[in-house]
This record gives C-alpha cells, sequence and structure tokens, in this order.
C-alpha cells in the first residue's frame, strides 16, 4: 500500500464484523490502485461524505464486503485523515478507532450507568483485581460530577440505573488493591465494554482537581473511546508541542517536554490536576458524539473565586476545586459570554481564541492560582501556562466563542476572537486587541493601547470621568489623565461630559453621550453621529451642523449621516447624500 506522507493515518486490521460507515466515513484509502471517487465510495458505504475517498480494499472489512481488487486477498486497510473539519492530529490521537477487538465509539450516545454492589454482577475476569465492593457515596457523586461533564460538551446522555444494578452501559466498581491504579475498558461490544475498576484505597477522596478526580474522568474517557494521547500507536500521540494535561487529560505527560522514561507518570502538585476536559479531550468527544450547544446556551457571565479557585457561572458556583487552583478548559454552547476578572489585581494576559489560554499572573515570578505540572521532580518546578483555556471550535461553528472579556485592576493584555468583541481594561495601563470583528475597546483609568484589528472598531470612553479628546486621525485619545493611542479604530463613543471629535479620512462614527459634544468628521469617508443611547428624542439638522436632545448641543461638521435614538427624533439632511437611521419612535 502506498504512503502519502502528508496525511495523517492509521491502520485497521479489524477483522470481525463491525460497522463500515463508523470505521470509514471521513476517511480514504492511499492505496496505489485506489484514489477512488466519491461515486467508488458510495459504493462501498452509502452515507459517504464528499470529502471520502475510498477503495476497494475495504473488503477487508468482513461483514461488509466489497468486491476485491484482481488477485488480491483481503488486507488491513491504511486510512488516511481528509475530512478538512477534523482532519487534526491531535484530536485523532486520542481517538481509541478500531483497535484490536476494540469499537471506536457507542453508536447511540443514550447510554446507562451503574453502580454494582457484588461480585456476581460480573461473569468475566477483569485484567487485575476482584470485585472488592461498590463505590462509596462520594465516588458516586464524583463520577456522576464527571459524566456531567462529557455530557456537557457533546449529545452524550447518562441515565442511572437502579441503585446496585448489574445493568449499565458504563458500571463503575472496586478492584481491590491489586489494581495498581485504575482501568477502564473501551466501547468493545463484550459484558466489559465500558466497564470502570478502580483501586479500592486510591481513590477514595475525589475532589475537582485533585488525582482521584483525574483519574475517575481518564477512565469514563476509555470507557467512552478514548485512547491514551502519549501513546503512538493507532492514529498516533499528541504532538509534542502540546503533549500535556493543559491539552488533554488522556496523557500521561504533566507538562511539555516531561520526559516518561526517568520521571513518574504525572508530577503534578496534589491539587493541580485538570478540573475539566481539555480542549482536545472536548475536540475527539465531539468527533465521536456532535457537540453540545445548549450548555450555557444563554449570556454567562465567568468568575472565578480569589481565594478557592472556583469557577461561578452567572453568579452560580460550580464546585470548589481541591486547591486554590484554577485549571481548565471552557466550552460554552451559545450566547453572549464574558469573562469577568475584574476581581483580579495581577497582571492578567487574557486570549478569547479558540485554543488559546488565559493566564492570570504574567508578572516575572508570577503564578497565581496556577497548577504546579512538575512539583520538583527531577528538580524542576513547572507551572501550567494558563489558568483558563478556551475549547476549540466545533466544524468552525463561532456559537462557542466567548465574545466578551474584562481585566482587572492591573495593567493587562486582552485579545478578541472573530465574534464581535467587548473588551473593557478596566484600571491600569491596558493593551486591548479586538482581533477580527466589529468591537468595542474600552480601556477606561491608565494609558491603553487599542488596537482594533480587521472589522469596523471602535474606542469607548462610556465612564470616563471628564471630558475626553478623540482624534481618530491622529490615533489618539486624551481622557484628561493619561493618552491613549489607537491602531485600526473606526469609532468612538464619548463620555457624559462635553467631548470632542476629529474623524480620520475613512468612514467614522461617533457617539457623544450627554454633554455639549464637537465633532468633526475629518476629511474623506462618510462620517455619522449616533445618538443611539439617548433616553430622549434628538434633533439633527446637518444643515446648520448641530444636534440637540433638549439638554444638550453638539455641534457637527463634515457629518453625512446620524444614527437617532429610540424616541421620536428630527433627522435633517444639508442637501447632500444623507443617511438617516431613526431605531424606534416616530421620526
Amino acid at each position: 500500500m502506498a504512503f502519502i506522507s502528508s496525511e495523517r493515518y492509521f491502520q485497521l486490521v479489524e477483522q470481525g464484523a463491525i460497522d463500515l460507515h463508523s470505521a470509514v466515513s471521513g476517511y480514504g484509502c492511499a492505496c496505489s490502485s485506489c484514489g477512488a471517487s466519491t461515486a467508488t465510495a458510495a459504493a462501498i458505504d452509502g452515507q459517504a461524505s464528499g470529502d471520502f475517498r475510498a477503495a476497494m480494499q475495504a473488503n477487508a472489512l468482513a461483514g461488509e464486503v466489497a468486491p476485491p481488487l484482481a488477485g488480491e486477498a483481503p488486507i488491513s486497510l491504511l486510512l488516511f485523515d481528509t475530512n478538512l473539519n477534523d482532519a487534526d492530529q491531535n484530536i485523532d490521537a486520542l481517538m481509541n478507532v478500531y483497535s484490536g477487538t476494540n469499537s471506536s465509539y457507542w453508536t447511540s450516545p443514550n447510554l446507562t450507568f451503574s453502580f454494582p454492589d457484588a461480585a456476581t454482577d460480573y461473569t468475566y475476569t477483569p485484567q487485575t483485581g476482584v470485585f472488592s465492593g461498590q463505590l462509596s457515596t462520594l465516588q458516586m457523586s464524583m463520577v456522576r460530577t464527571s459524566l456531567a461533564g462529557f455530557a456537557g460538551v457533546s449529545n452524550l446522555a447518562f441515565t442511572e440505573m437502579a441503585a446496585g444494578s448489574a445493568d449499565g452501559t458504563l458500571r463503575f466498581v472496586e478492584g481491590g488493591t491489586t489494581i495498581s491504579t485504575a482501568f477502564g475498558y473501551y466501547p468493545n461490544g463484550q459484558e466489559s465494554g465500558g466497564d470502570v475498576w478502580m483501586n479500592s484505597t486510591a481513590y477514595d477522596a475525589p475532589v475537582i482537581g485533585n488525582y482521584a478526580f483525574h483519574t475517575f474522568m481518564h477512565e469514563i474517557g476509555h470507557a467512552l473511546g478514548l485512547k491514551h494521547g502519549h501513546e503512538t500507536n493507532g492514529p498516533g500521540a499528541l504532538a509534542s508541542s502540546v503533549d500535556s494535561m493543559e491539552y488533554s487529560i488522556m496523557t500521561y505527560r504533566s507538562y511539555v517536554g516531561h520526559d516518561l522514561t526517568t520521571l513518574p507518570y504525572y508530577t503534578n502538585g496534589s491539587t493541580s490536576y485538570a478540573q475539566s476536559l481539555m480542549m482536545y479531550d472536548i475536540a475527539a468527544i465531539q468527533r465521536f458524539y456532535g457537540a453540545d450547544f445548549t450548555t450555557n446556551g444563554n449570556d454567562s457571565i465567568y468568575t472565578f473565586s480569589l481565594t478557592t479557585g472556583e469557577m461561578l457561572i452567572n453568579g452560580v458556583g460550580q464546585g470548589a476545586p481541591a486547591g486554590n487552583k484554577v485549571f481548565r478548559t471552557v466550552w460554552d454552547g451559545a450566547g453572549v459570554d464574558t469573562y469577568d476578572l475584574s476581581n483580579y489585581t495581577t497582571a492578567l494576559n487574557i486570549d478569547l481564541t479558540p485554543g488559546g489560554y488565559t493566564n492570570f499572573d504574567t508578572s516575572t515570578s508570577g503564578n497565581f492560582q496556577r497548577a504546579v505540572l512538575n512539583a520538583g521532580f527531577g528538580g524542576s518546578t513547572v507551572y501550567a501556562r494558563g489558568n483558563v483555556f478556551n475549547a476549540l471550535q466545533y466544524q468552525n461553528d463561532s456559537r462557542s466563542l466567548i465574545e466578551n472579556a474584562y481585566g482587572g485592576s492591573a495593567s493587562d493584555t486582552v485579545t478578541g476572537n472573530a465574534a464581535a468583541n467587548f473588551l473593557r481594561g478596566n484600571a491600569g495601563s491596558d493593551a486591548l486587541s479586538g482581533a477580527a470583528g466589529d468591537d468595542i475597546l474600552q480601556g477606561d483609568s491608565g494609558a491603553d493601547i487599542l488596537s482594533g484589528g480587521v472589522g469596523f472598531d471602535t474606542a469607548s470612553y462610556r465612564s470616563a470621568n471628564s471630558a475626553v479628546q478623540v482624534d481618530l486621525a491622529a490615533q489618539s485619545a486624551w481622557d484628561g489623565e493619561a493618552a491613549d493611542v489607537f491602531t485600526s479604530i473606526e469609532g468612538a463613543v464619548g463620555s457624559n461630559f462635553s467631548d470632542t471629535f476629529v474623524g480620520d479620512a475613512g468612514d467614522n462614527t461617533f457617539e457623544g453621550l450627554a454633554g455639549n459634544d464637537y465633532v468633526n468628521g475629518g476629511a474623506g469617508g462618510f462620517d455619522m453621529a449616533s445618538y443611539r443611547s439617548s433616553a430622549v428624542g434628538v434633533q439633527v439638522d446637518l444643515s446648520a451642523g448641530y444636534a440637540w436632545d433638549g439638554a444638550a448641543q453638539d455641534f457637527l461638521i463634515s457629518i453625512e449621516g446620524a444614527i437617532g435614538s429610540e424616541q421620536s427624533d428630527i433627522l435633517i439632511g444639508d442637501g447632500l447624500d444623507n443617511i438617516f437611521e431613526g431605531l424606534g419612535g416616530v421620526d
């Protein structure tokens, strides 16, 4: 069989009767005699997608026999990832795709689970250990918490069976002290598939962020079809640059560069284990079972306790971790969502990009609330690179993006993403970067750097304590205390005082708020004055060069259009080409 070095690959060796579509949909064969078209693929697999390249060698899979090539016997099938939506080696590396007698994943996302209470509930002998008892109440609770973590990012749904039931697709039990740690069986179509066996003494006290909790999550990952990320079998291992617990709970490497030949597996501090599934775990589970966009599907505000590390969503605690650490990945289904870190006094680096991460302490020796990934083994101390990691997008769906971020009282760096972001620096001299999308950047006090990036971006001075002067041509602003500098800013929102706005040669929009404002659109471009925040109707007369809201008068120069309020407005042009947007009211 030919090898195409530019594509990731793995080998199917299963000879039993298995589901061909589950095995090969989205993948292609690299045989020199193949290169089959989608039509050929459809002859083998009626559900094949347009990205699928198949070959007649699919006859290797008994039970779904396709005509063999002339003179060839059934052989193993070498498959290459050709699906643009999930062609990521770091996702493939976690997928146990038909290894030996193991299936890839459960064909239905609706699974049951139970906590057997007798040895007779099992008719097979586990790899090691014997039945030694039912899990404790605390352990059962942590299993439920762990399963909820998997269900919250995917279409998996778990139903608990009656107490002590021998049934359940996933079964959890203590297996005595002869089990060195724990193990979970992959989905395999047999009784053992989905079973998890735990050492009877090592995991008695699972708490979010400790080793016992991590192990429950890790073994459930196996029971749902995830393999070890550090192992090179099957589709291969995680890339060395991300082979760490920062990116997956399924690898034994605690940090990038962790030498498993000289150091123990997992060198974390006792309370420094991942508090959730991490980004590649989430992506791999979603590859198997789809993504759940209902999780926190409304507008969600994420905050974190300075004293416990607990994450709160809209003020509701999600469970305090074992120590004051924050080490997790956030998957948010939909809504307009916010990381609100305004309670932090450390210098923050907030990054909203998918796969990015936020560091709560960027000082030279700063490690506030960061997990210790090497607690002195081999003489080294290694901290996690960040506290909160962002999940990857599922099939480029933007609903999971975090849209907004608020910094703290120190000098922060805040980076947006492709959404329309609202980035607020709060106190300190902050650097705000909107990236793509139409963004609003509000530095607040301090000398801030505002970079809009791609899109129509606005500098906001809504919270200023005095009048501001904004000059887009000079790419700067002054609020009476400190000067801000701009790049790629097209609009501005003023204060509740008498502000001055000067545009540049492009299209600009200015919103003065209260006060007697001076607005000069500048040379060139199509410039707008906005009154969308006004609580009363406004009168805008471009020919006279003024606007009046009943309390203050603005002066308008080189303004070609206006946006009114939600009330009844009067908008008058100047005889040239004007655009007016009345919003609500009778205008």
